[in-house]
Parts: structure tokens; sequence; C-alpha cells
């Protein structure tokens, strides 16, 4: 009896050492395979090349699908309840269109990723893991974008990056940092919720050229701008933001379809450089902004401080005509009230300084013609020079009143031939000089 027990035991011994040599392992492969597909369970093909079990440890190199290559390692423990655990998974420089095609996804993208794989079994794969992945110049489908998520981005959009995603149970979170030839995009905390669908976010976006933004945003704009806030996603879209890029501050909330923005001490040189319109006011902005994204509607109220007029077609045409340089008054009490509808901007501007009040009243400007139409009234001390500002917002063409302009002129020549005495030469005092002026002056009333 006691050589029957010293030989089962070299028997399974001897079992159990083939099952772990070269020979064994082959045996292996297709149970390995099938025990894999179950519990994948997403009709995915796995075709074993290379098995390696130890007594604590299997390692493999398999082929998903007939195309895509993975590497995996997994600890044994005969005695636990899940024999293979604490599972590793990398698939080296993956094609991202096989990845898709897997996941029965459009072809979104092509390009090649790094992707690294934690799970505590195979089981609970779904339930519990840790990835990171690494993509290198993923070119993305603007078509397919297009039709999928309408979304137009410029053609060969590429992006790199890094994203570190952990699953636990119902709830995933995840941090990364994406670099594309559109923008840098990091976040350091991102959670989203499986059955509530409730997705909370910190971002901080980093834009080098907002002209590439046109497709987006339907409107043309220039420079940079880094902005940094919070996404909430429950039963409605929240997404709040701060940006500095315009020397002051804007803080903004948006809420489903409406954005509200509180402005303080802005350049309105940097703004009207962002849109590529002509320089007007070198000025401080203050203010608000309520717009609907839907219905393309919205107020802008504002006030400039510190307000300076630069030189334009406008205060050249008042320098010579009235010998006043507007570019060096300062306007301290500076207000524009705008209604923006879908392309159409109608606003009131008014600047007065301590001797001069400049207005725009009900005048219009449009976003994609790049018109702009507005009368004008300058106030200097009592008098007053009214004209019109229109045409090219970038060149537009400035006129003034022409009977206001006459008045001025013959006014002058009047004053100077009083001054210097020349109408007494022909017998007019001062009492027939005042009266010749008042005529003249009741003529353009």
């Amino acid at each position: 009896m006691k050589k029957f027990f010293v030989l089962l035991i070299i028997t399974i011994l001897s079992i159990f050492f083939f099952l772990l040599s070269k020979q064994g392992n082959e045996l292996f492969k297709p149970y390995i395979s099938t025990y894999i597909e179950n519990q994948l369970e997403e009709n995915i093909s796995v075709e074993i090349q290379k098995l390696q079990i130890d007594i604590n440890e299997i390692k493999l190199t398999a082929i998903l699908n007939h195309k895509t290559a993975i590497k995996a390692q997994a600890q044994i423990s005969l005695f636990e309840k899940d024999i293979i655990n604490n599972i590793q998974i990398d698939l080296p420089k993956t094609e991202i269109k096989e990845l898709l095609a897997i996941s029965n996804q459009p072809l979104y993208a092509k390009g090649k990723a790094n992707i690294h794989i934690e799970t505590p079994t195979l089981k609970n794969w779904k339930i519990e893991a840790k990835s990171e992945i690494k993509l290198y110049d993923i070119l993305l489908n603007k078509e397919v974008l297009k039709k999928a998520l309408n979304i137009d981005i410029p053609t060969n959009t590429k992006i790199n990056g890094v994203l570190n995603i952990e699953k636990n149970r119902d709830i995933l979170t995840s941090n990364g940092k994406i670099q594309s030839n559109l923008a840098d995009l990091n976040f350091d905390l991102a959670k989203y919720n499986y059955k509530t669908h409730k997705l909370d976010s910190d971002y901080y976006i980093k834009i080098s050229d907002l002209s590439k933004f046109k497709y987006l945003i339907k409107q043309k704009l220039y420079g940079l701008l880094e902005m940094n806030g919070s996404i909430h996603k429950d039963k409605m879209l929240i997404v709040t933001g701060r940006t500095n890029s315009l020397d002051g501050i804007v803080d903004f909330k948006l809420i489903d379809n409406h954005i509200k923005a509180e402005i303080f001490d802005i350049s309105v040189e940097k703004l009207i450089r962002m849109f590529h319109y002509p320089q007007i006011f070198n000025a401080k902005l203050i203010g608000t902004l309520n717009y609907n994204l839907k219905k393309e509607k919205g107020i802008i109220d504002a006030k400039l401080n510190n307000a300076r007029l630069l030189p334009n077609q406008l205060t050249t045409l008042i320098k010579n005509i009235k010998g006043l340089d507007l570019t060096k008054e300062s306007y301290n009490q500076t207000t524009f009230i705008g209604n923006i509808d879908k392309n159409n901007i109608k606003f009131n501007l008014n600047a007065k300084s301590k001797t001069t009040t400049l207005s725009l009243k009900d005048a219009t400007m449009n976003k994609r013609t790049e018109k702009i139409d507005t009368k004008y009234t300058i106030k200097i001390g009592e008098r007053d020079i009214t004209g019109e500002i229109k045409g090219s917002i970038k060149n537009p063409k400035v006129t003034i009143d022409s009977s206001k302009f006459i008045e001025h002129k013959i006014l002058n020549g009047i004053s100077k031939y009083i001054k210097n005495g020349s109408l007494e030469d022909f017998g007019i005092g001062e009492k027939e000089q005042k009266a010749i002026k008042d005529t003249f002056l009741e003529l353009f009333k």
C-alpha cells in the first residue's frame, strides 16, 4: 500500500510537471483560448500564439480577431476562488481602427496607441479595472465625426496624449493630458456614473491659434486663449470657466444653451484684436453678457473705464475741421449696450469726457458681412458735429453732415473778419456784426 501511494504521488507530480512543460503548455492553448473568449462575452476570437505556465504565473501572447496582438500575464493561486488573478494586459502599438472595429464603433480615427490594462480577475474585468492609454499621432476622421456627432473639425487634425482610467463598479474615474494641433487639454479628475450618466470633471484648455476653431464656433477669431473650469452633466449640462487671456478676468457659466459671462477689466485692445477689427479704444471693459447658443440671441451691457480714442478716420476728420484732437481726451463715462440676433448686432455707444461727448445711436453691425452702419454725434462744448460711419468694419467710410461743415467754415470766416476789424472798414459796426452772425446761425439750425 505504501508503494502504491508513493507511485500515485510520483504520477501526479509527473503529470503536473508535464503540464508546466512546453508540451503541456501547448496542450493547454485551446482551453485557455476558450476560457478567455467566454469571459470576454464580446464575440471576440482569441488565438494564443505563445503560452508559458509556471507554478505561480502564466504568460501568453495572443491575437484578437486575427488582427490585434496582445501580451498578458497573471498570477496563479491554486487555493484561491479565482485561480487566475492580478491580470495585466498590454496592447503595444495597437491600431485604433482595429480597436474601434472590435468595439463595433465607427471609424472615428486612425493611428496607434499603447494600452496597459490591470484587473483583479478576468471574470470581473468590466467591473474593476485600471488602464493607461498612450496615443500617438491619432488622425481624426473629419467626415465620420461630422456625420456621427455633428462636429466640424479642420482636415488633418491629430492628437497625442495620455489617459489614465479606473473603473470601480458603476463609477469611471479618469485623468489625462491631450495635445493636438487645435488645442491642449488637461483634466485632473473626471468621474462618470454608468447608471445615472452623471459626469463631473475639471478642465484646463489652451488654444494657441483661435483661427483654427472657425469650423466649430462659426466665427473668425484670432490670438491665444487659456481657460480653466468645471463640467457637470446630469439632467442638464453646466460648464463654468475663467480666462485671464484678455488681461482682466472673464468668468462664465453655461447652463444647457444659455451662457452668462461676468467681465472684469479686460483689455478692449486685446478683445478687438481677437475679432480682427480696427482698434478704436484703449480702455478697460467691465460688464455682463447673456447669450442663448441655440437661438443665437443675447445682450451685452458694458462700461469702458479710462477710455481713450485711438487715431482713426473720425478723429482725423474732427481734428481737421474743429482743430480738436479727440485722442487726447479721457472718456471716463463710457457705456456700450448691444443686442445680438444671429449675425446682427444693434448697439448704442456713449462716451463722455470733460469737454466732449461721442454718441453712436441705433448702430448696426453684421458679423457675417463685416459691415457697419451708424450715425454719430460729437458734442464739443455747445456745438454738435454729426455724420455717418458706413461700410466695411475694417475700413469704414466716415462722412460729416455737409451743412454743419459749411456752417463751421462760414462762421470761422466771419469771426476772423470780425476779429481783425475788417468789417468796420465797410462801415459795419459791432451791432451790425452781431446781427450778421446771428443770421447765419439761424440758417444752419
